[in-house]
């Protein structure tokens, strides 16, 4: 009965998230993708080309499509969660760039 009761009251753990992989080209780094990424969004153009211009970078498909998308994560939670939803710089370091940008930006206003 006691156990019931310590399993059924017990905090629930978080599960373990697993990082982002994307195979970056040879001389692209992660903030310069994600200010790519960042100036396509930002005017309104559409997402599938900017997957397709990551892929012209030399990203797979895959991968471009993957970058595309954290990058539009980044930005999201910079822009409508707030500090304290910054993504985890070692799971999710695209992500995190755009975040730090996008935050980076709205300092300087």
């Amino acid at each position: 009965m006691i156990g019931w009761l310590k399993k059924r009251f017990a905090k629930p753990q978080k599960p373990k998230q697993t990082p982002v992989r994307i195979t970056l080209p040879e001389g692209i780094s992660y903030d310069a993708l994600s200010k790519l990424g960042i100036n396509h969004l930002a005017q309104d153009n559409p997402f599938d080309e900017l997957v397709a211009e990551f892929q012209k970078l030399g990203l797979s498909p895959e991968d471009a499509d993957l970058a595309a998308e954290r990058v539009a994560a980044g930005m999201t939670r910079a822009l409508m969660f707030g500090d304290k939803t910054r993504p985890d710089a070692d799971l999710d370091p695209l992500a995190t760039a755009a975040f730090d940008i996008i935050k980076a930006g709205q300092n300087q206003d």
